[in-house]
C-alpha cells in the first residue's frame, strides 16, 4: 500500500512540474497564400496536406516594460523571440487529361514571442517545442490557394538560473 501511495505522490509531483513547464506558451495562427509553379500542372483536387514546423532562430530579450495592464494582463520583462518556418507538402490530382498525382512544397515563415518568468536569466537554456493544433487549406482556382495553421509554441526553461 505504501508503494501505491508513493507512486501516486510522485505522479502528482510530476504533474506539478509539467504545470510549471506549460506556463510559458503562446497560441498563434499563421496564414498565407500559395501559388503552384507554372512548371507544374494545375490543381484539380487536393488529396492530402501535411505540415512540418521548425524553429530557425530564437533569442531571449529583456524589455524595459513590466507590470500589469489596465485589463489585468501581466506584462513580462523577459521574452523569447521565436522565428520559424511552416513547410506544407501538398498532394493533388492535376487538372490535365492524365489526372496524375503531383505534389508541391509551400514554405511560410513566421515570427512570434513567448513571455518568460521575470526571475529568469539570459543564460538560461530555453527549449522551444511546437504542437500543431489545426491545418486548413483552400483552393481558389487551379494555381492559387490559401493555407492556415493553428499551433502552440511552448518554451521550456531547461536550465533555470535565478537571480
Amino acid at each position: 500500500m505504501a508503494t501505491i501511495i508513493h507512486n501516486y505522490l510522485s505522479k502528482l509531483q510530476f504533474c506539478e512540474e509539467k504545470k510549471k513547464q506549460l506556463g510559458c506558451f503562446k497560441i498563434i495562427n499563421i496564414s498565407g497564400g500559395f501559388c503552384v509553379p507554372f512548371t507544374k500542372p494545375k490543381i484539380n483536387e487536393i488529396i492530402n496536406i501535411s505540415s512540418t514546423v521548425s524553429v530557425v532562430y530564437q533569442n531571449v530579450i529583456r524589455t524595459k516594460i513590466k507590470g500589469i495592464s489596465i485589463e489585468g494582463q501581466q506584462i513580462a520583462e523577459y521574452k523569447v523571440i521565436v522565428m520559424g518556418e511552416v513547410e506544407y507538402d501538398l498532394k493533388y490530382l492535376s487538372s490535365d487529361n492524365s489526372q496524375s498525382l503531383n505534389s508541391v512544397q509551400i514554405n511560410i515563415p513566421f515570427s512570434s514571442y513567448i513571455s518568460l518568468p521575470n526571475n529568469i536569466c539570459f543564460k538560461s537554456v530555453i527549449e522551444i517545442s511546437i504542437e500543431t493544433e489545426d491545418v486548413y487549406i483552400d483552393q481558389f482556382d487551379g494555381r492559387y490557394g490559401y493555407t492556415n495553421i493553428l499551433m502552440m509554441l511552448n518554451a521550456d526553461v531547461v536550465n533555470e538560473i535565478k537571480f
